[in-house]
């Protein structure tokens, strides 16, 4: 279930599946036949937090009660989330992250595109000031990054650049904006709507995600 990709959050990957006919000239005959998993995960198990049960459930439960098309969405970008969590390269990492706040916060447009989802995760989380300041660069950094990777096909991961008074690596951006992105997913999944972005770019908001009964 892609949706425990958000708890933690962490990485999903595929359990082993084994399966074998009774009949041994059709077991023969079937060749071997597997899914690999496509990109192996950049961290082993213990380096996500105990799997929290009540969150769990609660997320799945309300990821499988989201309208069709709000789910369709989501399946979209909770794989892209899932995909960045296994990235080991930040730059791929970027990418990914990049595919999946644009799942969840484009309009269908072409246009201004770092702009626009810089300014609706913002205003979608909330929070002080501070924090909106903080989470703009966060967003606009990592965008910085994908773009360095799609046009010069590396990144300097060790490179560090300041986000208000403090310097962060490509590496550390990404992996801000990654925990970023799962909370807009939660919220948009506990919300159980994608917003009409033309009139939310115009809206005040304040951000509130459910706690876990």
């Amino acid at each position: 279930m892609l949706a425990l990709t958000l708890v933690g959050p962490r990485s999903i990957v595929a359990g082993l599946q084994y399966f074998e006919f009774e009949d041994p000239d059709l077991q023969y005959s079937t060749g071997y036949r597997a899914k690999m998993q496509e990109i192996l995960p950049r961290h082993t198990l213990d380096h996500y937090p105990a799997l929290n049960t009540d969150e769990a459930r609660r997320i799945v439960r309300e990821f499988i009660a989201l309208p069709d098309d709000v789910r369709g969405v989501m399946r979209v970008a909770l794989k892209r989330i899932n995909q960045a969590h296994l990235r080991h390269d930040v730059g791929d990492k970027a990418v990914e992250l990049a595919t999946a706040f644009e799942a969840l916060l484009g309009d269908g447009g072409t246009n201004e595109m770092t702009h626009k989802i810089t300014v609706r995760s913002v205003r979608l989380l909330g929070g002080t000031l501070s924090e909106r300041e903080i989470n703009k660069v966060i967003v606009n950094k990592m965008y910085s990054v994908r773009s360095k990777l799609v046009h010069t096909g590396k990144v300097d991961e060790t490179k560090k650049v300041n986000v208000r008074g403090e310097q962060l690596t490509s590496q550390e951006i990404v992996d801000q904006a990654l925990l970023l992105g799962v909370r807009v997913a939660t919220k948009i999944i506990f919300d159980k709507k994608i917003p009409d972005w033309e009139a939310f770019d115009i809206r005040e908001h304040c951000a509130v995600i459910p706690e876990i009964e």
